[in-house]
């Protein structure tokens, strides 16, 4: 095979930030050249076809579409597809696996970054940051008494985390120098043997909701887990439980949350939203007891996607085990972004 890879990104800002110095100077490294997609605007599948046509090796990112039958209708070399984002739900298809062509994806890059972002919030949900830290105004910090009933300190705190992929691994890795009271982690994919090896306990969903101090919620957005953390859940968290949300907001039933959030008995870390941006005035930026980001857990380690995916496709054609591969079983648990806005 080739050692040249197609970039499908548009011209732009993200072209720019994917296509980095660092990812520039992988490719060279690895004796690889990256053509890139001059293509600008909204193209048709038909479009995209036209543009693949003699592709051996392709990196993607977001704004691709389904890599289906029409798409790839005038392909017969495609041999693999490294994405330069996180999940490829919406990217792969039965034809392309069908095709065998081998499917990677950065999403283990994005995950330090999240994970980082989601130790953050544990460490102000467990210092209880939101009752009595002052974050601009003219009123001076509520006072040490205010504190000391809500500081709990890790040691003490039972954190709870549904999913277990890329993310909540590096979280866990990060979790452990600080031991945490109890780790309780949702998942079927989490075999009890390895439960066992990180010293957490494996529980169903209502178990972690009913548990929890913090409520971590990353797993993948699918039919299955869209709104599973719903009403019955919701009202069995502690009163003073603290819900982070890094993994996508309707994993969480919106009018049962925003109901418990609004009687002030929860409180929520959100990087995630049900409408990104949330707009002035929208129901939970006004609740004093959310911190918002604007869905950047995974900014920081964006330049380092592209060389990721060069990575993988130089041990593909060194013949060597791919690090990153993403059967299409595991595709089709990862998350389906035409679920957040139905």
């Amino acid at each position: 095979m080739t050692r040249e890879l197609f970039f499908t990104c548009q011209p732009g800002v993200v072209h720019g930030e994917l296509w980095s110095a660092y990812s520039r100077q992988r490719a060279e490294d690895l004796g690889l050249t990256v053509r890139m997609n001059q293509r600008t605007g909204r193209l048709a599948p038909e479009e995209w076809a036209e543009l693949l046509a003699n592709e051996e090796a392709v990196v993607t990112t977001w704004g691709v579409p389904r890599l289906d039958e029409t798409v790839l209708a005038k392909n017969s070399r495609l041999r693999f597809v490294g994405h330069a984002a996180g999940s490829v739900a919406n990217l792969v298809s039965d034809e392309l696996y069908a095709r065998g062509v081998k499917v990677v994806t950065a999403n283990a890059i994005m995950a330090r970054s999240v994970a980082e972002w989601c130790l953050t919030a544990t460490m102000l949900a467990a210092r209880g940051f939101l009752d009595y830290a002052k974050f601009g105004g003219s009123e001076p910090p509520k006072s040490d008494a205010t504190a000391a009933k809500v500081i709990t300190g890790l040691c003490d705190a039972t954190i709870g985390i549904w999913g277990f992929g890329d993310v909540v691994r590096v979280f866990l890795d990060l979790l452990a120098p600080l031991q945490p009271g109890r780790i309780l982690v949702c998942d079927d994919y989490l075999s009890p043997a390895e439960a066992e090896q990180r010293g957490i306990r494996k529980v169903d969903l209502a178990t972690l909701a009913r548990e929890s101090d913090i409520l971590h919620t990353l797993t993948g957005l699918t039919h299955e887990t869209k709104g599973a953390l719903g009403k019955d859940q919701l009202a069995s968290l502690r009163t003073g439980a603290t819900v982070v949300n890094a993994g996508r907001a309707p994993l969480i039933e919106r009018e049962s949350f925003l109901a418990e959030l609004r009687s002030g008995r929860l409180r929520a870390i959100l990087d995630v939203h049900y409408q990104e941006p949330p707009p002035a005035g929208d129901d939970f930026v006004v609740l004093p007891n959310v911190i918002m980001t604007a869905h950047c857990a995974g900014r920081g380690s964006r330049g380092r996607y592209v060389a990721c995916v060069l990575e993988e496709y130089d041990r593909f054609l060194r013949g060597e085990p791919l690090r990153h591969g993403i059967s299409q079983e595991r595709a089709r648990r990862m998350t389906n972004a035409d679920l957040v806005k139905a």
